[in-house]
């Protein structure tokens, strides 16, 4: 994790493959240290691959009520945690 990605409370999951999975948390969910956590306990059950992280996280959230936005597209793959309430356009 570089320092700009710690001051934007990114965290950088790195892989087996030497690939990586980037976290955030939305500003409805960031700071409460029992949902960062057990985030980030689900990322380090899963499997070796970007798709068994990035499934174990979505499941983890929509399993407390929150949502879990998935940018595949991005290099590093990228997941935002937000609560589920919130509309997005």
């Amino acid at each position: 994790m570089t320092p700009r990605q710690a001051d934007a409370g990114i965290v950088e999951f790195g892989l087996p493959d030497g690939s990586c999975v980037l976290l955030s948390f939305g500003d409805g969910v960031s700071g409460d240290a029992d949902i960062e956590n057990s985030v980030l306990l689900a990322m380090l059950a899963a499997g070796d691959s970007k798709v068994d992280v990035c499934r174990a996280v979505t499941d983890h959230v929509e399993a407390i009520g929150l949502r879990a936005l998935v940018s595949e597209d991005a290099h590093p793959v990228t997941v935002f945690i937000e609560t589920s309430t919130l509309d997005r356009a």
